[in-house]
C-alpha cells in the first residue's frame, strides 16, 4: 500500500526531491491546531522564558493506517505519542535566505514497541515496512 500524506497546514508544502524535481502537497481539509498557554519560567536578558501547556486540538483526525498528517510543530509537539504526524524538515532557501521549499518531512521518532503499548501496532508495522522497503 503506498503511504498517502494529508497536508492539515494552511498552506502549500513544496518538498524538493531533486534539482530538478518538486512535489507540492495543497491544504486538503480543515486546518489542524492546537491552543497553547505558557508559564514563565524566567527572563534571559529581560526576555521571557516560558514552557508550553497544550490545551484542546482541533482538526486532527484519528490515526489511519497508511495515512500521514502534516502539521506545524505546536500540533506535532502537542501529540508526541501520534506516529502518523509530520512535519515539514530540512529547509531549503533561496538566495535572500527565505524557505521556498522543504527536502524532507520530520516524524517523531517512533518505536515498535512503544507504538504497540498505544495500542496502534498496525500503523507501526506499516512505518517499519515502509522503512524497510527504502533500504533496499
Amino acid at each position: 500500500m503506498k503511504p498517502k500524506l494529508i497536508n492539515l497546514t494552511p498552506h502549500d508544502v513544496i518538498i524538493q526531491l531533486s534539482e530538478a524535481s518538486t512535489i507540492t502537497i495543497s491544504p486538503t481539509q480543515p486546518m489542524a491546531r492546537v491552543e497553547m498557554t505558557t508559564e514563565v519560567i524566567g527572563h534571559i536578558d529581560g526576555i521571557p522564558l516560558v514552557v508550553p501547556t497544550y490545551g484542546e486540538t482541533f482538526n486532527l483526525p484519528d490515526p489511519e493506517v497508511g495515512t500521514f498528517l502534516i502539521v506545524s510543530n505546536i500540533v506535532l509537539a502537542a501529540h508526541r505519542n501520534r506516529f502518523d504526524l509530520v512535519t515539514p524538515s530540512r529547509p531549503i532557501r533561496d538566495a535572500s535566505g527565505k524557505v521556498i521549499a522543504c527536502g524532507a518531512l520530520s516524524v517523531v521518532n517512533p518505536t515498535y514497541d512503544r507504538c504497540v503499548e498505544d495500542g496502534t501496532e498496525s500503523h507501526a508495522r506499516a512505518l517499519f515496512t515502509m522503512k524497510q522497503a527504502n533500504q533496499q
